[in-house]
């Protein structure tokens, strides 16, 4: 059961000796060398191309692992050469936040590498682990708040994100800086107006930030509606606030409302294309790099694009047409170009009703897929496929099988107790993995979108086992029976 004082919240068991600031720095600081240490061998194993100085920006940080990593380097491309955000034809952004296409160009333009920016998103990793461990290290077991760092640390999507240039790591660490604040038995007008502020900042790094706002403010609310409504609405201002600049840029450039970006309809349409087993195999034994079968996707997609021939045509639209006609290494290359999540890909003149009515005419279909999608949110991540065609292929199976364990011992069984108030003191916590459900059955699905929870799942998952020894060891015969002969 979680009790606390006024000021903070706590857990009703024995958490064992205190955990000192200093022995936490300690400990954040080596798990961070650790990670820092491991990632650089990893750099050119996830970006190839990583020091060919005389490719363009995007060649060099283009990645086999993560395919936004390229997209983000034409973005930072155009954002250097135009001085504004803007793409490398001069069209403005619009289709993805700016956050960290922005701060990759200035890096480059600083810096002449990426590689410091590795390091700052590693570096603002653990500085927001610090900070939220030492604020919550007394409403925890001892050994939970200890374990947490080292098990983010020496997890494999840890090390892996730290040597691209992706976006989860940051988004993560920013989203740690929301639960410090709300870290309270009754959090006041000025802690909501600061995590209006971390979620303002947040949501130029990812557009999720905007729903995980509003189910923050939701779930204060049903809390306790006469105390949190006002300090709630004070929070969604000041978000909005902070929005508001890139609303009236994009309105001043295009003559319309785009809140966040304009790949909604895209997503939303593409993704009602029902998943099968073909397109995406969930329970490979790490074999498979993601899951995913994109090139069978880009097939399905433009079948679907054939089947409504004229709608909204991008400049991927003629390569779509010249597909049809080309050689199937030529035809691939073409199928990634034009519907590739980066790419202008090809729309009916009505997405967002097509991608319902795909969803009303195909029931049975749909059922399989939401469950592939739900698979692909919570499933296991990866690790090392290329080990699959050496002699290590036998351990990277028996890897697989302690990893999947623990991924369903520890993360996924923190999302269910996240459900449960009497093991979650993060009453927001159940919202915000619902909200990334939601978003991943009509948008997009993949394991990477729970990374920003795992530090939170861990806890809860450790603070569990924990307690649960201890009640066993006090509820022991022996325990019991050592008792009464003291007494």
């Amino acid at each position: 059961m979680y009790q606390g004082s006024n000021k903070d919240i706590s857990v009703g068991t024995t958490t064992g000796e205190r955990l000192s600031e200093f022995r936490l720095a300690v400990l954040v600081s080596c798990c961070c060398v650790f990670v820092l240490l491991s990632s650089f061998p990893f750099q050119t194993y996830v970006m190839p191309q990583l020091d060919a100085e005389d490719l363009p920006l995007s060649e060099r940080v283009k990645s086999g692992k993560f395919g936004d990593t390229y997209g983000y380097g034409l973005l930072a491309e155009g954002i250097l050469r135009h001085g504004e955000l803007r793409r490398i034809d001069g069209t403005p952004i619009l289709k993805h936040m700016p956050a960290l296409p922005l701060s990759l160009a200035a890096t480059i333009q600083v810096f002449g590498s990426v590689r410091p920016f590795l390091v700052f998103q590693v570096l603002f990793l653990f500085l927001s682990l610090y900070f939220f461990l030492a604020r919550i290290r007394d409403g925890f077991p001892t050994v939970a708040v200890v374990a947490m760092p080292i098990l983010i640390a020496i997890h494999p999507q840890t090390i892996k994100h730290s040597a691209a240039v992706m976006s989860d790591l940051l988004f993560g660490s920013i989203l740690l800086w929301v639960v410090f604040l709300l870290w309270k038995r009754t959090p006041g007008y000025r802690d909501f107006l600061w995590v209006g502020v971390v979620f303002g900042i947040a949501v130029y790094v990812r557009e999720s930030a905007f729903p995980f706002m509003l189910l923050t403010g939701l779930a204060y609310v049903v809390k306790d509606r006469r105390k949190y409504l006002r300090p709630t609405a004070l929070m969604a201002c000041t978000f909005l606030a902070l929005l508001s600049p890139w609303v009236i840029r994009n309105q001043l450039l295009t003559g319309e409302i785009i809140p966040l970006t304009t790949k909604s309809s895209d997503l939303f349409y593409y993704y009602s294309i029902p998943l099968t087993t073909e397109l995406y195999s969930p329970f490979g034994a790490g074999f498979q790099e993601g899951g995913y079968d994109y090139d069978k996707l880009y097939e399905v997609y433009h079948q679907e694009a054939l089947s409504w021939g004229g709608g909204r045509a991008g400049p991927g639209q003629k390569n779509s047409a010249r597909a049809s006609n080309s050689e199937p290494i030529e035809q691939e290359a073409v199928l990634e170009d034009t519907y590739s999540s980066w790419a202008n890909r090809p729309l009916p003149s009505r997405p967002i009703a097509e991608g319902l009515r795909n969803y009303v005419l195909r029931p049975s279909e749909q059922f399989t897929s939401f469950l592939l999608k739900s698979i692909a949110l919570f499933n296991k991540p990866p690790i090392l496929a290329q080990l699959a065609s050496t002699s290590l292929s036998g351990f990277l199976v028996a890897a697989n099988v302690v990893f999947y364990a623990f991924h369903i011992g520890i993360i996924v069984f923190g999302v269910v107790l996240s459900f449960t108030a009497r093991n979650n003191p993060f009453i927001f916590l159940p919202y915000w993995i619902t909200a990334q459900y939601f978003q991943s059955m009509f948008f997009w699905s993949e394991h990477r979108y729970l990374m920003p929870f795992y530090p939170i799942l861990i806890l809860i998952s450790l603070a569990w086992y924990w307690n649960r020894r201890n009640t066993k060891a006090r509820c022991s015969p022996i325990t019991q029976g050592s008792v009464k002969e003291i007494v």
